[in-house]
């Protein structure tokens, strides 16, 4: 059944439809009131109704209602469903590990006491202005922080609310605090060429060529294998991800996503590179670029002893190692390359995520569509010099000349065949033929002649 598409039903039993792909809401109105719940099938959605229903008219009949001793709390509830998501591998390790960082520091100390169906838009307000004065870690909390926390909970109460245990989410109902994104460093070509050239000699020289010439995430790079490499045709295949798993330990795991995993075509200077690597250091260890101890390396390491180092020696910026992949993809928008090209070298589902994330206009970029724009209307390649008279020529296309003392200083040129297309030239006909200072008197002329 598509989403959204309700089912037929008898008199009394309500409404019952698919709200969004494996979550159905069930619905009915008991004396003027309107009673819902949900669940992953429609049967379970019925089930959970007919149990509210059930309460509401023992209720109305004067019985005794137990509380609610199954009903847990915001951290009980919270705990379980954070570790779920590991056993079931719902989320990616690193992903993982910031919404059970976020659960343990922040929602269980401030929320953790608070029944789950008692949790109110009020105690989302208190935790999001606590967190920000510092009140749920012992550290302030920006804009971002905040977004990420508010992200994690309202997660967790929907998956509460799918399981029907809450009627609705109360943390959709309080706005999050906006991201705020850092200044990135953005390489030009002459800055990555000098990059380049103080990585020479070190030992992780080509995992920094790698970086700055194809983009590759820096999970990506470590976890390269002697076996994904085959320079005899001049390209490598990204097939893993070097990061801490679920319990922080180094780990091999599969790429973020589908596109991820793809063959990228390597520019001269990495081959060599990676050559003058593999001839140092025989591929005898786990992945390409390992630790001293011959393990995988973590990317604080690789940060902290390889990169930074060399970025001293250049003379640029401390800047985090994903930044290269925003200074390669700049730099091959600026020579001309298409996004879909970029998108699949750098691994993204959609050409519009590397539009969003990496596309910007450099100064470089914006002065030639300035340029391109003056040679589609015909504008002239010499501008005149300021302060000085401009005379309107009905039509571009003309050009300066040097006017005799007291003509007019933009003069159009009739001889001059007007270009295709600019906005001078009108259904074919060439334009009107204007005079110039030898055909009309100038006022300081006619004075004269008075």
């Amino acid at each position: 059944m598509a989403v959204g598409q309700r089912q037929r039903r008898t008199w009394g039993e309500g409404t019952v439809y698919e709200f969004r792909p494996g979550a159905w809401l069930a619905q009915l109105r008991l004396d003027g009131r309107r009673l819902s719940a949900t669940g992953p099938s429609a049967t379970a959605a019925r089930q959970r109704l007919a149990e509210k229903v059930e309460a509401e008219r023992r209720a109305a009949a004067g019985a005794v209602v137990e509380p609610a001793a199954t009903v847990p709390t915001v951290g009980e509830y919270l705990t379980a469903w954070v570790e779920g998501l590991r056993t079931g591998r719902a989320r990616r390790p690193s992903t993982w590990r910031r919404y059970e960082s976020v659960v343990r520091l922040h929602l269980v100390p401030f929320l953790g006491a608070r029944r789950l169906d008692r949790l109110s838009t009020g105690d989302v307000v208190d935790l999001l202005a606590t967190a920000r004065a510092g009140g749920t870690s012992g550290r302030r909390q920006g804009d971002t922080s905040l977004h990420h926390l508010h992200s994690v909970l309202r997660n967790g109460i929907q998956q509460a609310v799918d399981e029907g245990l809450l009627d609705r989410n109360v943390v959709r109902l309080v706005g999050a605090p906006p991201m705020r994104h850092r200044d990135r460093v953005i390489l030009s070509a002459a800055q990555a060429g000098r990059l380049l050239r103080a990585a020479r000699g070190a030992r992780l020289e080509a995992a920094i060529v790698l970086g700055v010439c194809t983009g590759m995430r820096e999970g990506e790079i470590l976890g390269l294998r002697a076996a994904d490499l085959d320079l005899a045709a001049g390209c490598l295949r990204v097939r893993k991800n070097a990061g801490p798993d679920y319990d922080g330990r180094l780990a091999l795991d599969d790429p973020r996503t589908e596109r991820s995993r793809r063959r990228i075509d390597l520019p001269q200077v990495a081959i060599t590179a990676l050559r003058a690597h593999l001839e140092r250091e025989p591929p005898a260890t786990p992945t390409l670029f390992p630790s001293a101890r011959g393990s995988i390396l973590s990317g604080t390491s690789f940060l902290r002893h390889h990169f930074h180092p060399v970025l001293r020696a250049a003379g640029l910026p401390q800047m985090p190692f994903h930044d290269l992949r925003h200074s390669a993809a700049t730099i091959l928008q600026e020579m001309g390359v298409g996004e879909v090209t970029i998108s699949e070298i750098l691994g993204h589902s959609t050409p519009a995520i590397t539009t969003r994330l990496y596309g910007r206009a450099t100064p470089r970029l914006r002065k030639e569509a300035a340029a391109r724009m003056d040679a589609a209307l015909g504008a002239p390649p010499d501008r005149p010099r300021a302060g000085a008279r401009r005379r309107p020529t009905g039509r571009l296309g003309g050009r300066l000349d040097s006017p005799p003392p007291g003509g007019p200083s933009w003069i159009p040129v009739a001889d001059e065949p007007s270009i295709p297309g600019a906005l001078g030239k009108q259904d074919g006909k060439q334009p009107v033929e204007r005079q110039g200072s030898q055909g009309r008197k100038s006022k300081q002329d006619k004075d004269t002649a008075t």
